[in-house]
């Protein structure tokens, strides 16, 4: 499985496969626990990461989007709103050496929806 290399304020351009759980089916009733494959690329604007997610479905990898990321001191992590006409999510990514962890919160409420884990064995 291919892995990120990152440090808490610079994330190395890179793939990374994982699993993400739902944490909040009220909040949520939607959400499915999915394998998905991020990609991390350079951003046109300094100091962000362009992030690509594609979840797996039958083997087969399908789009789901790509956001922008940038660090936020204050959160101390890689953060992101994302606005639809169907949801509006908070993502913040935290680092720790080749260990990614995260969320997804949903706004206006800040209900924490989903969690990503992924550390290199």
């Amino acid at each position: 499985m291919p892995i990120i290399i990152i440090t808490a304020t610079t994330m190395t351009t890179g793939m990374i496969t994982i699993m993400t759980t739902c944490t909040d089916r009220v909040a949520a009733p939607a959400c499915n626990d999915e394998v998905v494959v991020y990609d991390f690329t350079p951003a046109a604007k300094p100091g962000t990461v362009t992030w690509k997610a594609d979840k797996v479905v039958d083997g087969v990898r399908v789009p789901m989007g790509k956001m922008d990321l940038s660090y936020d001191a204050r959160e101390k992590c890689w953060l992101v709103e994302f606005k639809s006409a169907r949801v509006h999510s908070v993502w913040c990514l935290v680092v720790d050496g080749t260990h990614l962890t995260g969320t997804g919160r949903l706004l206006p409420g800040n209900e924490t929806v989903r969690k990503i884990e992924a550390k290199k064995d």
